[in-house]
């Protein structure tokens, strides 16, 4: 049956029975919203949880931060001292800086 048809066939009937495809229509267009918006709200409090699940992250991160700051002068130690064998190196060398 064609669309154009049905819609006749509708307009054809009194109106308690248009009211009533109405309201079926719009039971049908509120329950396709509403299954949407549920699984909307699935999704929010998955990544919700998935945030809080991070969170206790936090202070490791901070601990390895601290880590990475004591680290610090003692790299800058190794490269100092690797500079200056280098520099030494050249210097004993005189073929090397050529």
């Amino acid at each position: 049956m064609d669309i154009n048809q049905k819609l006749e066939e509708i307009r054809r009937k009194p109106d308690e029975i248009r009211k009533r495809y109405v309201w079926v229509s719009v039971l049908i267009c509120m329950l396709f919203i509403i299954i949407i918006w549920i699984f909307s709200l699935k999704e929010n409090v998955k990544s919700i949880q998935e945030k809080e699940s991070v969170l206790p992250e936090l202070p490791n991160i901070s601990e390895q931060m601290q880590k990475l700051n004591n680290s610090i002068p003692s790299l800058k130690d190794e490269l100092t001292d690797t500079q200056n064998t280098t520099e030494k190196q050249a210097n004993d060398n005189p073929n090397l800086t050529k």
